[in-house]
């Protein structure tokens, strides 16, 4: 929301006389100088800005329960103040600095720059680590630029009340459930911190990293129409967030049906402000679990080799949010193709010159592996990318690039593409996992990042240029980040099956089909910490891929060997839910994934007749 001149205007003489009274956390204004003597100044004439503030003490109660109209962060410890556009100057803030004394709460700081006479723009910038060689260090913490205060010829001078926004560095998001099926509107909290761990509050705008005022961007990672947010005249599934002081709502519409909504948060630079260990950015919408068997999107064949990938735009750009798959029979007329969440419908062609076998999303299309078996490299080999527009239900078309990784006596069957690089990641039956660089729909450059792992790598997945993957023996998990050397993830005597990416967080959840429970791993703290705890899931757990989602809800979705799906909270509280078998066939679920639509879908193979293959939505 952005703000007007005349409120701006309004909060800084409102401080003029609020600011005498206030106490620690506030910038302050000097106290006022004698006017000038004399006549005019000559041409060129310096003099002395000065600016007070207080640093509150960390742990103080004006440090938490700061209610002031200006922000200094509690960690604050030196400064940069700019005039008129000039060379930085470096100011001491810490406890020990001349600039400082102590005072109950806090200590009292007192800033000052040689200025010229007359009006002049100043900035100002706080941070976190000490004055070093006469500039400041650390993280930025708070600032303003471009505040103007008119400078007459003498030492002290009345400046104008300074209002500081916050950095934000990371930020928080609450609210309070919704109520499936009944359509409601309930507050939501925006908390934004700066990098050292404080609550950024007061009316001033966010800042970037320049002082400027810059708003954040609260957006719906779903697409749901039944989500919708709202601040002041804003409403949308994308709004802007200017101030701690917004006020943010969520509405949900008829029918109410959907698992829940999860979000993101920019900032000015475009970067995730939101935690990666995703504990409370997703809004749940209570009810119990119900499944919509979709006849529009049932496969018309039975296949006897399936492999998936997930889809988001936001992963591949062109292609819809939902999943990838690739069906491969015996008999020839694979299927190649992708279940769309949006319009719930499938676009497919079949390929016939070879098996097909691995598939992901990639720029416009899809790729994956082909081969003359499904298990020896039999020539010829290879991957193909076959444009969206081609899955039109006629023979795959695309183009075929066939000095691809595949080698010795194994092919490919684990892709994964990672569009901040352009590259292709495959993990192959001999234990390797190689890059294969994408540029307008070819494929070139092979390269062998890693050998050696105990298996076959499987549930490869990729995106901001890391990427993550299991060894299927040795159960456990490896992250990448570009094309360095593989980490080893482990969780404590787990066995771990499945991987499911979080697109808007970067984090990757791991299941742990021994212990029962689900792990999550963020690449900020390089730790993976448990998602949900140990035995919270009571029944037993499918080994298979893509058995693993986590919902738009925050609950962590697994299948067993059959027809039931397991939802778990992060605190461990269960609720199952039986598919039923369409036309009495015994089967089971063979992937379930987040639609990135509020909704669940969940793949079942019938497993007895050709044709009974089905989709399913899953939701309140």
């Amino acid at each position: 929301m952005t703000r007007s001149r005349s409120r701006r205007s309004l909060i800084l003489a409102s401080m003029v006389l609020a600011m005498a009274g206030c106490s620690s956390g506030a910038a302050h204004v000097a106290p006022a100088a004698a006017p000038a003597q004399g006549g005019s100044n000559p041409a060129g004439a310096q003099s002395t800005a000065r600016f007070s503030l207080t640093i509150p003490a960390a742990g103080s109660a004006a440090a938490v329960h700061r209610r002031l109209p200006a922000y200094v962060s509690s960690s604050t410890l030196s400064a940069s103040i700019q005039v008129n556009g000039g060379a930085a100057t470096g100011v001491d803030l810490s406890a020990g600095s001349t600039n400082c004394t102590a005072v109950t709460g806090g200590r009292a700081c007192i800033i000052t720059a040689p200025a010229p006479v007359g009006s002049d723009t100043f900035k100002l910038l706080l941070y976190s680590g000490p004055l070093v060689s006469g500039s400041p260090t650390g993280s930025l913490l708070s600032g303003a630029s471009n505040f103007g205060a008119t400078i007459a010829e003498g030492s002290a001078n009345v400046t104008v009340p300074l209002v500081l926004g916050g950095f934000p560095s990371s930020v928080d998001l609450s609210a309070p459930g919704l109520i499936g099926r009944s359509p409601g509107t309930v507050p939501m909290v925006v908390t934004a911190y700066d990098s050292s761990g404080n609550t950024i509050v007061g009316p001033a705008d966010y800042i970037d990293a320049t002082g400027s005022p810059a708003t954040l961007t609260l957006a719906l990672a779903t697409s749901t129409s039944q989500l919708t947010l709202h601040d002041g005249a804003q409403s949308g599934t994308s709004i802007s967030v200017s101030a701690p002081t917004d006020t943010v709502t969520l509405q949900l519409t008829s029918p109410g049906d959907v698992l829940g909504g999860a979000f993101t948060v920019e900032n000015s630079a475009s970067s995730y402000l939101l935690p990666t260990a995703a504990g409370g950015q997703r809004i749940a919408v209570s009810g119990t679990l119900a499944s919509t068997m979709l006849p529009a999107a049932t496969i018309a064949e039975q296949p006897d080799y399936t492999y998936f990938a997930p889809i988001d735009s936001r992963i591949t750009p062109g292609v819809p949010s939902g999943f990838a798959f690739s069906m491969g029979t015996e008999s020839g007329g694979d299927e190649l193709g992708y279940f769309d969440a949006a319009t719930e419908q499938i676009a497919a062609c079949i390929y016939t010159s070879a098996n097909n076998l691995a598939v992901a999303p990639v720029t416009g299309g899809l790729a994956f592996t082909f081969n003359g078996d499904y298990s020896v490299a039999t020539p010829p080999f290879g991957v193909e990318f076959v444009p969206v527009a081609n899955l039109n239900g006629s023979s795959c078309s695309g183009t075929a690039y066939t000095t691809s990784s595949v080698s010795g006596a194994s092919v490919a069957k684990s892709l994964a593409f990672d569009p901040s690089p352009g590259r292709l990641y495959e993990g192959d039956g001999n234990e390797s996992l190689h890059s294969d660089d994408f540029s307008g729909s070819s494929f070139s450059s092979n390269t062998t990042i890693a050998t050696g792992y105990v298996a076959a790598i499987s549930s490869l997945v990729a995106l901001n240029d890391r990427q993550f993957f299991l060894d299927d023996a040795a159960d456990v998990m490896y992250t990448q980040q570009g094309a360095s050397a593989p980490t080893t993830i482990t969780a404590a005597g787990s066995s771990l099956t499945s991987l499911a990416l979080s697109e808007e967080e970067s984090a990757a959840y791991m299941l742990d089909t021994l212990q029962k429970c689900v792990w999550v791993y963020s690449p900020i703290t390089g730790t993976a910490v448990q998602y949900t705890p140990p035995n919270s899931f009571t029944g037993t757990l499918s080994t298979q891929q893509w058995s693993l989602a986590i919902g738009a809800d925050g609950r962590a979705y697994a299948t067993d060997d059959g027809s039931t799906i397991y939802a778990v909270t992060t605190g461990g509280t269960q609720t199952t839910l039986t598919i039923p078998a369409p036309s009495g066939g015994l089967g089971d679920i063979r992937a379930i994934f987040d639609g990135h639509n509020g909704y669940l879908y969940a793949y079942y193979d019938d497993g007895l007749n050709a044709g009974d293959e089905y989709f399913y939505r899953i939701s309140n």
